[in-house]
């Protein structure tokens, strides 16, 4: 029976000692170590050492991040470090990572957040480790961040996970409820046959009618794909969350929709989960970029700015969002809107 493999992702130079520590202990416990310090640590023929870590990374049942005050050398031709390729390759292969960051760093995140221009020498190498530290933490899975100050730290809490994970293991074992007389709670309802409402609204004016019966066909469309996508339902909600909250609390402006920054991160995500969520959300057709741009009142701020892309008619895909979540809003609770909302329900249009 062959064990698991554990990859430690880490820079090396200040690390070592960690890692060296980590390795003894994990295979005390029995587990396979792949650490690039270590002779057993096999390497792929006629590839660059970075790669060659990638490789072994592929192998892994399991990614141990560790991050100190050291931020590493950048992977070859890019500008991300080896450790962020290995934990994104890690994700990417749908891999389990447990995260660590040693505490003095994390101590300082909340202080470079505000003040991303002070001097953080006395704790890092370069700041862009706060960045990766955030990018790991906004995530949609395996987001926890586990704080340590020495090698016996990380030994205690990878103990009680890996327990943990025995629990969860011999769960699964146990007899499965019969899911198919279980509700299904991403389902998306059909678009409604007839829209009564929109009909006797917009009698007089035809064109207005079909362009607003278009704009409500393309935010199902949206929904759907969402809901359908094969990707987590941390994911979806992420998605769908984004779009409820720039509709719910944004301004219609003819073919988008702005939010500041601020408001948006009082209700969801700083910018830094916001621009992965907004990256994802381009694959249905949903654009959303931060701007700089001026209130009301001529005050420069921060702005989020959503649209819809490729569509014949961006500003009634955007006007028809508006409606919707409004309409949604005055007939139900702030709970029920929304996962009316979450399943496309418009059949609020039909009576």
């Amino acid at each position: 029976m062959s064990s698991p493999n554990i990859f430690l992702s880490s820079t090396c130079y200040d690390l070592s000692s960690i890692r060296s520590s980590l390795e003894s202990f994990l295979k005390s416990m029995g587990f396979n170590v792949l650490n690039s310090e270590s002779k057993s640590f096999g390497v792929t023929p006629k590839t660059h050492s970075h790669n060659a870590c990638l490789d072994q990374v592929a192998y892994a049942d399991y990614l141990i991040l560790i991050i100190g005050g050291r931020r590493g050398g950048n992977f070859i031709g890019t500008e991300k470090t080896i450790t962020n390729e290995e934990f994104s390759l890690a994700q990417k292969h749908g891999i389990p990572v447990i995260a660590f960051v040693m505490k003095s760093v994390y101590s300082q995140i909340a202080t470079y957040k505000k003040n991303p221009t002070a001097d953080f020498s006395h704790v890092v190498d370069d700041k862009r480790i706060f960045d990766f530290i955030s990018y790991v933490a906004s995530g949609h899975e395996d987001n926890w961040i586990h704080e340590y100050s020495c090698a016996n730290d990380i030994q205690d809490i990878l103990t009680t996970q890996f327990a943990y994970y025995l629990k969860l293991f011999s769960q699964s074992l146990r007899p499965q409820k019969d899911k198919s007389k279980v509700r299904k709670k991403g389902t998306v309802v059909d678009f409604p046959s007839n829209l009564t409402v929109l009909d006797n609204k917009y009698k007089d004016d035809q064109d207005i009618l079909v362009a607003e019966k278009n704009g409500l066909r393309i935010v199902h469309r949206v929904i759907s794909k969402i809901v359908a996508s094969e990707t987590p339902d941390a994911s979806k909600e992420e998605k769908l969350k984004s779009i409820w909250l720039i509709a719910r609390y944004g301004e219609f402006s003819h073919e988008s929709m702005r939010i500041k920054a601020d408001k948006f991160k009082d209700y969801a995500w700083s910018t830094t989960k916001g621009k992965r969520v907004f990256t994802q959300l381009e694959a249905f057709g949903i654009l959303c970029r931060y701007e700089e741009d001026y209130d009301k009142s001529d005050v420069a701020h921060l702005f989020i700015i959503m649209s819809f892309a490729k569509v014949k008619d961006p500003e009634f895909a955007v006007s028809a969002l508006y409606e919707y979540v409004k309409t949604l809003l005055k007939k139900n609770s702030e709970e029920e809107a929304l996962e009316l909302f979450k399943r496309a329900d418009m059949r609020l249009y039909s009576s």
